[in-house]
Formats: structure tokens, sequence, C-alpha cells
């Protein structure tokens, strides 16, 4: 809105589940860091960086296309979302926070 006198679009991306190297590259962070306060959470940060690095995920070069795509279109989009589970991800923000974080807490295994 504050950007819309000067000609600038812009867009709210809101990716899902893409393949990339930043989990590996998180993980390969972690393990070298040896800090002892994350020592005991070392299993569920690797878990969380691998999430999305799935066969079903979405490769990153094709999220990358479709949102060059998107951004350089005559009219950019408000809000844009892409990618495997973002359908899963969107009925999440209807519920409320207690239930999500939850949810999440227990898949990582972080509720111990």
């Amino acid at each position: 809105m504050e950007l819309k006198p000067f000609g600038i679009q812009v867009m709210l991306v809101a990716p899902g589940a893409i393949r990339s190297n930043f989990g590996g590259n998180s993980s390969s962070s972690v393990s070298h860091l040896q800090l002892k306060i994350f020592s005991r959470f070392q299993t569920q940060i690797e878990a969380r960086a691998g999430a999305s690095q799935t066969p079903q995920s979405t490769p990153g070069d094709v999220f990358a296309r479709a949102l060059v795509e998107k951004a350089l279109a005559k009219r950019v989009p408000i809000e844009w979302a892409f990618g495997h589970l973002v359908s899963s991800f969107r009925i999440m923000t209807w519920l409320p926070y207690s239930f999500r974080d939850s949810a999440l807490m227990k898949k990582f295994g972080l509720t111990k």
C-alpha cells in the first residue's frame, strides 16, 4: 500500500515444501556447532531441517520459475502460495494457534 504511489507492486509469497539444500546445509551447520544447549534437540532440529526434502516436495527450480512468472506479471497478486502441502498450510492458518503448535510439536518430537 505504501509503495503503490511509486509504481512498486508487493507480493506476499507463501512457499509450501520446496526441495532445496537449505535443510542439508542447516543440519551440517548445527552438527558442527556442538553447542551443549542444543545438543539434546539435535535429532529434532535435523528432522525439521529435512521435513520439506521429500520426493513429493516441489523442486526448487520449478518453484523459482513459477515465482518469477508471478513477480514479472503485469498484475502481481497480493498474495501467492505455491508448492507441496500448500493446501494443508492454508487449512492450518484457520486452526487455533494452540492446536497448530501442538500438532507441529508432536510431529517433530518436541513434546518430551
